[in-house]
């Protein structure tokens, strides 16, 4: 069938019924091309219709159904190793989040994304964070596994699921937190 043949006889017939104008192509005079050059300084100068700065789309695992931001940093791996992701389900298994749930995010994909950028983009409303100290997100000194809050948004920062596999303590403070943040 010729792309520009139309078989549909009710589409022939809105194009044939609607009518269709042609505008010539005028050229701005010089008057309305320094009034549009103030114009442009103008916004230039005083900030207005500044863009927020540009990001790179955001690639994230998972459904974000519930509005959970998970952000893993690895800067060695693409991907989770067998055990530390045995972990993550281990996990999210034990306060009952499914895939649907979350968004799992590799922060070695997105420097340029700080904690806000994070959240604004998911619409998140808590956060775990693997791996990552808090200053990397743009949050200043904070400890781990400790529950933080910033603009509504509920969060714990703890050790790399590696080091958090490793360590009962921590394994054990963190429980602690993830138990009142996932009630």
């Amino acid at each position: 069938m010729n792309p520009l043949q139309i078989d549909n006889a009710q589409a022939l017939r809105l194009f044939f019924q609607e009518e269709l104008y042609v505008f010539p192509d005028t050229k701005l005079n010089s008057q309305d091309e320094v009034k549009q050059e103030e114009l442009i300084s103008e916004i230039a100068e005083t900030g207005v219709g500044k863009a927020e700065k540009s990001l790179a789309p955001l690639n994230y695992l998972g459904g974000n159904g519930q509005r959970i931001l998970i952000l893993l940093k690895d800067t060695l791996h693409k991907d989770l190793h067998a055990e530390e992701r045995k972990l993550l389900m281990a996990i999210l298994e034990a306060i009952k989040i499914k895939v649907s749930d979350y968004a799992l995010v590799f922060w070695d994909a997105h420097t340029d994304y700080l904690f806000q950028d994070f959240t604004r983009v998911l619409t998140s409303q808590r956060v775990l964070s693997f791996g990552m100290n808090s200053e990397l997100l743009g949050l200043g000194e904070l400890p781990f596994n400790a529950i933080h809050e910033q603009a509504g948004v509920k969060f714990i920062l703890t050790h790399h699921l590696t080091a958090l596999k490793d360590d009962v303590q921590a394994k054990r403070a963190f429980w602690s937190q993830l138990k009142v943040l996932f009630p």
